[in-house]
């Protein structure tokens, strides 16, 4: 049989949005699309019937939620931890996403099942037990306003920071604050554009908590030193823990798997003791094509796929 590659040309078409792609799709100016869909536009292609399809495949980066330890009442460990036990992932996956991923309870990935299985996990949803330690810290409500404040009067009230261009981030974030209010502490939704969102978490760190989904981690071992390593630039977070860093430097230098992977686990327990952030889903990242031109579509995980470079080499015209 023929040999690929078969294409001898490819050209990118770039839309404002993912509905305007879906609709060029679905109107035969365009073959696929680069961009992950959300649930209710995989749907708009799948009800649409052949030639189109949707094919999924997990994410290779996951969202979080990240404390600012320069707010010195976030810096506490007991708020850190109330806030990790109020999020309601079921929540995020079935409302937010609207089913478009799964839970993820695991500082690494649960796409990577080999380093998860029996791991250590972030504090389980717990509402009661949230406000009980809050309680017993001295963070209590002491004018009605149903704001929790510190001994000092300090309210937990945070700003949290999210870029625009997150799908689902209105969801998301509504989400993230009516959670945190059942244990009495405020949000207050900022969500900016991406050069407004660097600029105040990536290079001043000017934040109280921040929502991030990660694109790509390929590589556990390098993407987890890279995001929580202490001395990370992504470290946004600014915290300083050195048995993680011993431990993210242990994994780096270790040969042997087996080492490595008790290691990880070593890592991952460290991990949800310190809750610098709490990982909370994984997408299920959705590409839509036409089958009416070409054929030979194929799935890589990562940013680009059914139009990874390495998928392209099997399309070919429609004989």
């Amino acid at each position: 049989g023929l040999e690929g590659p078969y294409l001898d040309t490819l050209t990118v078409r770039i839309y404002a949005d993912a509905n305007s792609a879906v609709l060029a799709l679905l109107s035969g100016e365009i073959e696929a699309i680069t961009s992950t869909l959300a649930v209710s536009l995989q749907n708009q292609v799948t009800n649409a019937g052949e030639p189109y399809a949707v094919a999924t495949v997990p994410s290779l980066g996951f969202g979080y939620f990240g404390f600012s330890y320069a707010n010195e009442l976030l810096a506490d460990n007991v708020v850190r931890k109330a806030i990790a036990q109020c999020i309601d992932r079921d929540a995020l996956i079935n409302i937010a996403i609207e089913g478009g991923g799964v839970k993820m309870e695991t500082p690494i990935s649960p796409v990577y099942s080999t380093l998860v299985e029996g791991a250590a996990t972030f504090p389980a949803l717990d509402v009661e037990a949230a406000n009980a330690e809050l309680e017993a810290a001295g963070y209590i409500d002491r004018d009605g306003d149903g704001i929790r404040e510190s001994e000092s009067g300090d309210p937990l009230s945070f700003a949290l920071t999210c870029r625009n261009n997150t799908s689902n981030i209105d969801a998301i974030s509504n989400i993230f604050k009516a959670n945190c209010a059942e244990i009495g502490v405020n949000i207050d939704i900022n969500i900016v554009d991406p050069a407004t969102y660097t600029d105040l978490v990536t290079k001043q760190k000017t934040f109280d908590i921040n929502y991030i989904e990660w694109g790509v981690i390929e590589d556990c071992d390098m993407g987890m030193t890279s995001i929580y390593h202490s001395t990370a630039t992504m470290n946004f977070m600014q915290y300083q823990n050195d048995e993680i860093d011993a431990l993210l430097d242990e994994i780096s230098a270790t040969a042997d798997a087996d080492t490595r992977l008790e290691l990880t686990y070593k890592f991952q327990e460290a991990f949800v003791e310190e809750l610098p952030v709490v990982s909370v889903l994984v997408r299920t990242n959705a590409y839509a094509y036409s089958n009416a031109n070409y054929t030979g579509w194929s799935l890589k995980p990562g940013l680009y796929g059914v139009c990874d470079a390495e998928s392209l080499l099997n399309v070919h015209a429609v004989q």
